[in-house]
C-alpha cells in the first residue's frame, strides 16, 4: 500500500559526483581505461577543481599505470591521492604523483616500491636482449618519475627500489611518497 520504494544507490556514481576516483586491485588496461575516462570527465565538468584518487592496489602493468599517470599530470585539476590498504609498485607511483601537500596515507596502510619485473617466455637470444633493453629503459623512466615526485635523487630511488622496499606510513612520509597520515575522515575530504 505504501508508495515507499527502495532506493538503489550506485556508489561509484555517487563517488564520481564528489570527484572521487577509486583504484582498487591490480592496475591493468581495463582499470586504466576507466580511471582515465573518469579523470577526463571530471576535468571537462569542472576544470581546475581537485580530484581525489583513493588507491588500494598491489600494482600491475606499467603501461596501464603510466596512462593514468600521464592524465594525472596533464589535467588542470590537481589530483589528491589517498592510500588505503596498500599502494605497491605502480600504485605507489600513482600515490606519489598526487598534488604535493595532498598525498595522504591511512594509519595502517603500506607502500612498496621496487624495480619493475618482467617474465620472459622462451625466446631467442636477440629477443631477450631487446626485452632487457626495454626493461632497463622502463626502470630508468620509473626511477625518474619517483625521484621527481619524492624530491629525491635518482640514485636514492635506485638504491631504495633495488629490492622490495615496504614502507609504513611514517616511513612513506620520510621517503617523500606521501605528505601526511590521515587520522580522521575529514582529512580525506576535498
Amino acid at each position: 500500500n505504501n508508495e515507499k520504494k527502495d532506493k538503489v544507490v550506485n556508489l561509484e556514481q555517487e563517488m564520481l559526483k564528489r570527484r572521487k576516483i577509486i583504484i582498487f586491485g591490480p592496475i591493468d588496461d581495463r582499470l586504466a581505461y576507466n580511471v582515465c575516462m573518469k579523470i577526463l570527465y571530471l576535468e571537462a565538468e569542472d576544470p581546475g577543481k581537485p580530484i581525489e584518487m583513493l588507491i588500494n592496489s598491489p600494482g600491475g602493468k606499467v603501461a596501464a599505470g603510466l596512462a593514468i599517470y600521464d592524465w594525472m599530470q596533464l589535467v588542470s585539476s590537481p589530483v589528491h591521492t589517498v592510500c588505503w590498504g596498500r599502494a605497491y609498485s605502480m600504485g605507489a607511483i600513482l600515490l606519489a604523483a598526487g598534488e604535493k601537500g595532498h598525498r595522504l596515507i591511512l594509519p595502517n596502510a603500506k607502500v612498496m616500491i621496487h624495480q619493475p619485473s618482467l617474465e620472459i617466455p622462451r625466446s631467442v637470444a636477440t629477443d631477450i636482449m631487446i626485452k632487457n633493453k626495454e626493461m632497463q629503459d622502463t626502470k630508468d623512466q620509473l626511477k625518474q618519475i619517483l625521484a621527481k615526485h619524492m624530491d629525491k635523487s635518482e640514485e636514492w630511488v635506485h638504491e631504495a627500489s633495488e629490492r622490495d622496499c615496504y614502507l609504513k606510513p611514517q616511513e612513506a612520509i620520510n621517503a617523500g611518497i606521501v605528505d601526511k597520515i590521515a587520522t580522521e575522515v575529514a582529512h580525506c575530504r576535498l
